[in-house]
C-alpha cells in the first residue's frame, strides 16, 4: 500500500529578494549565454565534409551490389554538393 506524505516545509512567497541576488542571478544568466554562444560559433563556421566521401562496397565491380552503391553515390553527389567515390 503506497502512502502519501504531506510537504512539511513552509515556502514563503511574501518575502522579498534582495535586489543583490537578482543581479547575480541575472548576470549568471548571461554568463551563461555568452559561453554557449562562443563555443558554438567555431562549430558553425566548418565545412563538412571538406574531402570526398569514400564508399568501400565489400564486392567485386561490376556485381548487382556495386552498381546499386555506385547509383547511390551519384545521387548523393547531387544532394551534397560533395563527390562520392565508390
Amino acid at each position: 500500500m503506497l502512502e502519501a506524505h504531506a510537504f512539511t516545509g513552509t515556502i514563503n512567497f511574501n518575502k522579498p529578494v534582495s535586489p543583490m541576488k537578482n543581479t547575480q542571478l541575472a548576470m549568471t544568466a548571461v554568463l551563461a549565454l555568452c559561453t554557449i554562444v562562443c563555443f558554438n560559433l567555431p562549430v558553425q563556421a566548418q565545412d563538412y565534409p571538406n574531402k570526398p566521401i569514400k564508399i568501400i562496397a565489400p564486392f567485386a565491380a561490376g556485381t548487382g551490389p556495386d552498381a546499386n552503391t555506385r547509383e547511390i553515390a551519384q545521387e548523393l553527389t547531387k544532394v551534397l554538393g560533395q563527390s562520392v567515390v565508390v
